[in-house]
């Protein structure tokens, strides 16, 4: 049993073994690994769940996993990151038979635009890697502007970007329909189009 209101260094692990054990961090304190090693936290038989939990009588205070970055390596400092830095990721790794370095998926954050203070432009980058592959590709992006590319990583100039095949599907009867194009823009006499690019493709032939 360890207690201490001040610094602790451990050498070693940090083991809580019985039933009720804990290991508390206060709202200001935090755990610092050096620049080799980082924190581990693993379980055995034990529910496998990692729990952040909240007590509150407020509907605006939650549990919430948070990463925070800083393009610098002294704790504390807030050093501007740039344009398309990495800001934190969640990966999943599984163990192949030889060792646990296999990645089967990654949902990773990046800056999406010039930074400032009070402005951080942000995208998601889904990945999930292919049959006979240890490593991720991305499979979709949600970029600053809310706009979704699925299939490819350049950045979407629209709301819905699909490099590859697309299917949409649903049972035809009554008056179900596949496919529906509204236009909802207030004002605009212009009906909504649906639009089939070919080989030799004109506006004339929109839909």
């Amino acid at each position: 049993s360890i207690a201490n209101n001040g610094d602790a260094t451990f050498s070693g692990n940090v083991n809580a073994t019985t039933a009720g054990s804990k290991f508390i961090f206060g709202h200001s304190s935090y755990l610092n690994t050096g620049t080799s090693d980082y924190p581990q936290i693993h379980y055995s038989n034990k529910g496998n769940t990692l729990l952040l939990a909240e007590w509150s009588a407020t509907n605006a205070s939650e549990p919430t996993l948070r990463f925070l970055k800083s393009a610098s390596s002294t704790i504390g400092t807030n050093a501007l990151v740039a344009d398309d830095e990495n800001l934190g990721a969640i990966v999943f790794n599984a163990a192949d038979g030889t060792d646990l370095l296999s990645i089967a998926a990654t949902i990773t954050a990046y800056v999406d635009g010039t930074p400032g203070a009070g402005d951080m432009p942000g995208r998601l980058v889904f990945a999930t890697t292919a049959d006979g592959a240890d490593t991720s590709t991305a499979r979709m992006i949600i970029n600053s502007s809310g706009n979704v590319h699925i299939g490819g990583t350049s950045a979407p100039s629209t709301k819905l970007l699909v490099t590859g095949d697309a299917e949409f599907t649903q049972a035809l009867s009554g008056s179900a329909q596949i496919v529906r194009v509204k236009n909802n823009y207030v004002g605009n006499s212009s009906p909504a189009r649906l639009i089939i690019q070919t080989r030799g493709w004109t506006d004339s032939d929109a839909i």
